[in-house]
């Protein structure tokens, strides 16, 4: 038996459980797979609790609940509830549309430990603009819900060229909001986000030599703190993802 067959797999700390790809937003750097899956061909919950309940055998720490948005997944307090059962530690990553009062407080009596709100940006106007529709203040509105219930908050904000500029108001902001943790997150070349950029730089290459230079001149990345900027130049230069306007009632 050779060495590499007898090598022993780590064992993952973390689930990320995508429950489904329907969202209520559309922001243009989705990394979203390219074929997304219909509302009837989703995984029911029969599945999702035996795989919860299968990687807390293995030695899983945590599981992350993610989408699309997993609030709409009408088995979401129940999914959260079995990974409290098998002593996992539990996130709810969301666009916070759909976390009001009662949402909150069935999610924190189900087991919830924390929640992770995205924002697109600090004010409602360039976040908006972002989403694709008015969500700014719904984001808002869920942050109170969740310090409501005293449910551990953090904050995502996604950097690309249209809000890079602002993160020291994205700081502030999750300061004024009482947020535990901000993640700064790159943009995720693949899925919605790759064919995005791909008709960007096409975009890119057919401009003339001038504007060709200057672009390439903001496409930096920032080694020490992993941050890249994307070549998007306003949300408005780039078709959204098949996966919004209307995916939230597919």
């Amino acid at each position: 038996m050779s060495a590499a067959s007898t090598m022993e797999m780590p064992v993952p700390v973390g689930l990320l459980a995508e429950l489904t790809h329907r969202c209520p937003l559309q922001c243009p750097y989705c990394s979203n797979p390219l074929k997304l899956t219909a509302r009837e061909s989703e995984l029911p919950a029969s599945v999702w609790k035996r795989v919860i309940r299968e990687a807390a055998k293995m030695g899983v720490l945590q599981v992350g609940f993610s989408g699309g948005e997993p609030l709409l997944c009408s088995s979401i307090a129940e999914l959260i509830n079995v990974a409290r059962e098998n002593g996992l530690y539990s996130n709810l990553i969301t666009s916070g549309l759909g976390l009001d009062s009662r949402k909150a407080k069935e999610l924190k009596a189900a087991g919830l430990d924390t929640v992770q709100i995205s924002f697109q940006a600090d004010e409602a106007e360039l976040a908006d603009a972002i989403a694709g529709t008015r969500a700014h203040l719904k984001k808002l509105q869920a942050v109170e819900a969740a310090c409501e219930v005293d449910l551990p908050w953090s904050a995502n904000f996604v950097l690309h060229r249209s809000n890079i500029d602002r993160i020291a108001n994205f700081i502030k902001l999750a300061e004024r909001l009482r947020a535990f943790r901000i993640e700064l997150a790159n943009t995720q070349f693949m899925g919605g986000r790759l064919k995005t950029d791909r008709i960007c730089f096409r975009h890119v290459t057919s401009c003339d030599e001038r504007k060709r230079s200057s672009i390439a001149r903001e496409l930096v990345l920032m080694d020490s703190c992993n941050w890249s900027m994307s070549p998007v130049t306003t949300t408005r230069d780039v078709r959204r993802h098949a996966c919004m306007a209307g995916a939230a009632a597919a």
